[in-house]
């Protein structure tokens, strides 16, 4: 990992500076954080930080805090990049100030990504991955930006490809991995590594997702090379899921793909090394569903339910499989156009599936959307309830879709421009309010060459500590 230490630890720089007041300052900036300084305090007796950092030109406050110590470590995490702050702090009866200066970006990260349309202020971050240039060698990042596209955040990874998945986990660490063999990664908001997987149970490479739990363990998928049950020699690319513990490094649960082939539930004629099935995305016991895992096979435009249980593959869900029934919303039935075709990014929300739906062999014609269908397990049916598209969407790979706690629908437009059938239009976040159809926010990358996978909308209280997006009264 680019600007980590072999423990882990984040690279720092020393700064002297003048502080003023009852007890000294030093800050650090962290290397490749431009986002982020410590404040080093010295104190003749223990004593708790707390305290505030006031954007020169912004105006804007950020809360600090550090814990007791004679010489405590403050982080400040968020602020913007080249930029002036003033930090007042407090230590029992004791205050002090200093003036600090935050680096530049590095030049493929764009300072800001432009908002176009903002009819909602809601004090939100968005993360996601982020590379320029040729996704088969440029390295990539993670990066958080504000409600008005700011960069607040972002972390280098050591690895190409455009397929990276992020996420902020519930222990407050952002989780990364898969592309096309980054292992799943945890990294503190300051840079700390705390956990790097190590090899995938398949010997092949980590991929396309990773997904933390509230009871600390999590999924992540991983190729691994499948065969003809009659013939071993003939192979291809198939996958597999892992529910691994960090603290151990093991898995808790897994599930190859070569099961299902020897079920007979998953396509196997395919030519020596395919990619058949394309494995993206994980549901892990839905609400309406507790002991089912489902998981989103892309090149075989279908959904396919494990039982967790039992490791068989109990139904699926495509224009493939005669297992459901698609109902459109003026109540047509089995309509193939209305089915999704090259999906990404499945999630449930109650009995409602929403997919983004790239549309890639769509049978009336290639198109990108995303849609929600109300699933009845019992009937076997899937009811279209709303989709929303714009002229000119069509994305072959990439993309996500969210529901947002204020019934809003959060849309990642991931571009590819070095795709045969990638789009024409830049990679883009959008808040879509689904009674009106109305894009209510919209957040565009800078130029076309800047790539996306997916994204994840974080509530302003849940990090840095910033007024503006959290206040305290």
């Amino acid at each position: 990992m680019r600007g980590i230490l072999p423990w882990g630890a984040p690279l720092l720089l020393l700064l002297a500076a003048c502080s003023h007041g009852d007890f000294p300052i030093r800050y650090e900036r962290i290397d490749d954080l431009a986002n982020g300084l410590l404040l080093h305090i010295d104190l003749q007796e223990a004593a708790s930080v707390t305290g505030t950092c006031t954007g020169e030109d912004t105006g804007e406050v950020l809360r600090v805090s550090g814990e007791s110590s004679v010489d405590p470590t403050v982080p400040v995490i968020g602020l913007l990049a080249d930029s002036f702050y003033e930090c007042e702090l407090e230590a029992g009866s004791l205050t002090a100030s200093l003036r600090v200066h935050t680096p530049s970006l590095p030049p493929e990260v764009p300072d800001t990504w432009d908002l176009v349309t903002d009819e909602v202020d809601d004090g939100t971050y968005t993360l996601f991955n982020h590379l320029v240039g040729d996704r088969s060698v440029a390295d990539g990042r993670a990066v958080i930006v504000d409600h008005d596209g700011r960069v607040r955040w972002y972390w280098e990874y050591d690895h190409y490809g455009g397929d990276i998945d992020t996420t902020l986990g519930p222990d407050g660490q952002i989780w990364l991995g898969g592309g096309y063999g980054l292992e799943p990664t945890r990294v503190k908001l300051d840079g700390t590594v705390t956990y790097v997987a190590g090899a995938s149970e398949s010997g092949g490479n980590w991929h396309h997702e990773v997904q933390p739990f509230e009871d600390g363990t999590y999924e992540a998928l991983a190729v691994q090379t499948v065969h003809d049950p009659d013939d071993a020699d003939s192979t291809w690319t198939g996958f597999r899921i892992e529910r691994r513990d960090p603290s151990t490094d093991t898995s808790t649960w897994s599930w190859s793909a070569q099961s299902a082939i020897e079920q007979g539930a998953l396509p196997w004629t395919y030519s020596s090394g395919a990619d058949a099935y394309h494995a993206n995305a994980v549901i892990w016991g839905p609400e309406i569903d507790p002991g089912g895992v489902w998981v989103s096979l892309r090149n075989a435009d279908r959904i396919v339910r494990i039982d967790e249980a039992t490791g068989e593959v109990t139904w699926q869900m495509g224009p493939a499989s005669d297992d459901f029934r698609l109902i459109t919303a003026d109540g047509e039935s089995d309509t193939a156009d209305h089915w999704f075709y090259g999906q990404h990014a499945p999630e449930m929300d109650g009995d409602v599936l929403y997919v983004h739906d790239n549309g890639s062999g769509r049978p009336g014609g290639a198109y990108s959307r995303v849609v929600a269908y109300r699933v009845d397990l019992e009937a076997r049916t899937l009811t279209q309830i709303w989709d929303w598209t714009e002229e000119h969407w069509y994305e072959f790979i990439w993309g996500d879709v969210d529901l947002l706690p204020n019934g809003h629908v959060f849309v990642t437009q991931g571009h590819c421009p070095d795709c045969d059938d990638g789009g024409t239009t830049p990679s883009a976040f959008l808040e879509i309010d689904p009674e009106t159809d109305e894009v209510v926010w919209e957040l565009k990358a800078p130029t076309h060459d800047h790539m996306t996978y997916r994204a994840q909308r974080i509530d302003g209280c849940a990090i840095f500590a910033n007024e503006t997006y959290c206040p305290t009264e």
